[in-house]
């Protein structure tokens, strides 16, 4: 309905209602072509006898706080949705962190090459795919920071982009427009890639059945005043990137619900419903925003990340192999399977392992020999005294003896700040490479 069709509409309604008509919210579109949000309130006007002549119209944008209301509410259910979803990745975690070593052990006994080995090799893929999909749980609960450098995200993108190209149907036409003189993004380069990979997935579930255009834009773009306030962004300059596509748009009904974790309108067997939520919990542990524009025949993914101007040094990445060790080491654990099998990986790979469930019996050993161990590793989430708690405790019985976290909660990261013997943290689930890499590495740096 036509926004003079409609006034004259609601005119009618109050004048023969005789009564006052509350805020009703309408959105219009302005001149320079944007959507802003009017709340429009009338009161019938009357003559000297009291009859009703007319209608007094008074309009207010408040644009700024419909969409600032949208932000807290939709921070408030991912917050609602991320604690929840945590919770039970944690779970998952240790769950895999038994089934992850315990195959790598059965593999130790077993031959490869037979029909067994094998089996076991499936099962160790099937548990590295359970633990991926975890990671993504967590993407958007807590996104992880520690893959943040100095990135240039031109490279990045135009990677992901190549990839993508192979995969396309010739249905669909893919155009770019990415600047190559752009500043440095504090990034993680694998999370980067994988916005580029999701949001030009979904353009290509919107084209598949009838063919269009994606398109690609990376650009700089200078954010500051109103609209950065309306972004939750600090004012300055950031990377934009916009991926559009030229298909049947997003119905108004679900655009609230885009973002939602497990929210998909494809099939059960086409996707879990976290792209988009992923996108989003990356977006916003790199400081950024995503915008939506959609209507029939366009919508339109933008993403800002702020620009990094600061000095940096690009860091070597460790080998990826096998790194064997010695010492004597102090694991607490009190998931009983995890007892059962890391004591045994960490014994595989050279060391003296004194296992216990308990951070009371872990401080009785320490306190029966203050000397014997080399490093310490325990688990963060544990009854009556946690990993971060022992780890104070050991810093007054054994000075300099470096502690291993591990958990299966990134917000472990956040109170291990002020523990100086903390020298790592391991997120689960882990493998026997990984934690042999960490040990190798805190040892070595104690030394």
């Amino acid at each position: 309905m036509a926004h003079a069709e409609w006034a004259n509409r609601l005119n009618q309604e109050v004048m023969q209602s005789e009564t006052p008509m509350p805020g009703i919210k309408r959105s219009v579109t302005n001149a320079s072509g944007d959507v802003r949000q009017l709340e429009v309130k009338k009161v019938p006007l009357r003559d000297k006898s009291s009859r009703v002549v007319g209608t007094l119209t008074m309009s207010e944008d408040v644009t700024r706080a419909v969409n600032l209301e949208k932000q807290l509410l939709q921070s408030q259910k991912m917050e609602a949705i991320g604690n929840l979803s945590g919770g039970i990745a944690h779970d998952f975690n240790n769950i895999l962190t038994s089934v992850i070593n315990s195959i790598e052990l059965s593999l130790m006994d077993v031959p490869g090459d037979t029909p067994a080995g094998k089996d076991l090799h499936r099962a160790l893929k099937a548990s590295q795919r359970g633990s991926a999909l975890v990671k993504q749980i967590l993407t958007f609960s807590r996104p992880s920071k520690e893959g943040m450098l100095p990135t240039r995200i031109q490279d990045v993108v135009q990677e992901a982009l190549g990839l993508l190209r192979a995969s396309l149907p010739r249905a669909i036409t893919v155009r770019e427009e990415i600047s190559r003189r752009l500043p440095l993004c504090m990034a993680d380069p694998n999370q980067i890639n994988q916005i580029v990979m999701n949001l030009c997935t979904n353009a290509f579930h919107a084209l598949r059945e009838t063919g269009g255009t994606l398109t690609l834009f990376l650009g700089e773009a200078l954010i500051e005043g109103e609209r950065a306030e309306l972004l939750g962004l600090s004012p300055g300059r950031y990377a934009k990137l916009v991926v559009t596509d030229d298909g049947p748009g997003i119905p108004a009904e679900i655009m609230d619900k885009i973002f939602d974790p497990f929210f998909t309108t494809k099939g059960v067997t086409e996707g879990t419903g976290l792209g988009l939520a992923v996108v989003l919990g990356i977006v916003r542990a790199h400081r950024g925003a995503i915008d939506v524009d959609s209507r029939p025949g366009h919508t339109a993914f933008s993403v800002l990340i702020p620009e990094h101007t600061g000095a940096y040094e690009v860091l070597d990445m460790p080998v990826d192999n096998l790194a064997r060790g010695s010492g004597h080491l102090l694991f607490v654990e009190d998931d009983p399977d995890q007892i059962e099998t890391i004591p045994r990986v960490l014994e595989s790979i050279g060391y003296t392992v004194s296992a216990t469930h308990s951070a009371a019996i872990a401080l009785s050993l320490v306190d029966r020999d203050p000397h014997g161990f080399d490093a310490v590793i325990t688990d963060f989430d544990m009854p009556v005294m946690n990993g971060i708690e022992l780890a104070r405790m050991l810093a007054t019985k054994m000075p300099g003896v470096p502690v291993i976290i591990v958990s299966g909660r990134e917000r472990a990261v956040e109170q291990v700040v002020p523990v100086d013997n903390v020298r790592r943290i391991v997120l689960k689930p882990y493998d026997r490479s990984t934690i042999a890499q960490v040990l190798q590495e805190v040892l070595k740096k104690d030394e």
